[in-house]
C-alpha cells in the first residue's frame, strides 16, 4: 500500500481508539465518583434519629426543613408520615404516605407504612391491599406477609392469616412476632395444641418480659383447656381404693 494512503488510515484508526479511550474514562470517572447528595440529607439522617429514639416533633422540624430545601425528596415524606402516625395524626400521615408511593410506586417501603397506618385505624381490607403490593415488590421480605396476616386476623379471616404467617416463617423461623401471631391466630381457630407449639417457640426466643408473661399465661391457658376437653371425652380415670383398675 502506498505511503501517503497509508499515514491517513493509521492516524484515523489512532483518532478512534484516543476518542474510544476517552469515553471509557470519562465514564469510568462518573461511575467511580461519589453520588451528589442532596441538601435534604443531613435534616433526613437527623430525622431518622429522632423518630428512632421517639422523638416526632424534633422529626417534624427536621423534615420540615429536609423538605424546603429538596421538594423531591422522598425519603423525607416517608419519614414524616411516621411521625405523624407517632403524633397521632393518622390523616396527615396517610397524605405524606400517598405522597411517597406516588413518588416511588416501586418501593414497598411506602405500602408497608400505609397499610400499617390502615391496619392500626381498623382500615383493614385496605391494609390487605397495600400489603398485598408490598408482597409483590418484595417477595422475600417478612413484613408484608406480617402486616397481611395481622389485617386478615382482624377480619376473623384465620385461615388466611395462618398461610401469611407460615409464608412469613418460611423466610424467617425465628422471627418472634409471626410465631406469636401464628399462635393466636391458632388459638381463635380453636386449635389449641397447635397454638401452645408456636408459642412455646417463641417463649424460647421473646425478650420483652411483658410479652413472655402473656405468652405463657396462654400456654397455661390452652393445656387446662386441652386436658378438660380430655377429661370429658375419656370419663373419670381415678381408681377406687385398693385397685388398680382404672374405671370407665
Amino acid at each position: 500500500m502506498n505511503r501517503s494512503r497509508l499515514y491517513p488510515l493509521v492516524l484515523m484508526v489512532g483518532l478512534l481508539i484516543s476518542l474510544s479511550e476517552s469515553v471509557s474514562a470519562q465514564r469510568a470517572a462518573l461511575q467511580s465518583s461519589p453520588p451528589v447528595k442532596s441538601a435534604a440529607e443531613p435534616f433526613i439522617e437527623e430525622a431518622r434519629r429522632q423518630i428512632d429514639n421517639g422523638l416526632a416533633k424534633g422529626a417534624l422540624r427536621s423534615l420540615g426543613i429536609a423538605i424546603g430545601k429538596d421538594r423531591s425528596a422522598a425519603e423525607a415524606y416517608l419519614l414524616r408520615g411516621k411521625a405523624y402516625d407517632m403524633l397521632g395524626m393518622p390523616q396527615k400521615a396517610l397524605e405524606d404516605l400517598d405522597r411517597f408511593v406516588q413518588m416511588r410506586p416501586s418501593d414497598p417501603a411506602g405500602y408497608i407504612g400505609r397499610g400499617d397506618l390502615k391496619n392500626f385505624n381498623m382500615q383493614h381490607e385496605a391494609a390487605v391491599d397495600d400489603y398485598s403490593m408490598a408482597a409483590k415488590l418484595a417477595p422475600s421480605s417478612v413484613s408484608p406477609f406480617l402486616g397481611r396476616g395481622l389485617a386478615l386476623a382482624a377480619m376473623g379471616k384465620y385461615k388466611e392469616a395462618i398461610k401469611d404467617y407460615q409464608w412469613a416463617l418460611r423466610l424467617d423461623p425465628n422471627h418472634v412476632e409471626a410465631l406469636e401471631n401464628m399462635g393466636l391466630a391458632y388459638m381463635h381457630s380453636g386449635r389449641p395444641l397447635e397454638a401452645v407449639t408456636y408459642f412455646e417457640k417463641a417463649l424460647n426466643l421473646e425478650k420483652n418480659p411483658t410479652w413472655r408473661q402473656k405468652i405463657q399465661s396462654w400456654i397455661d391457658e390452652l393445656l387446662q383447656e386441652a386436658a378438660a376437653t380430655a377429661e370429658k371425652r375419656q370419663g373419670p380415670t381415678r381408681a377406687p381404693t385398693g385397685s388398680l383398675r382404672r374405671m370407665w
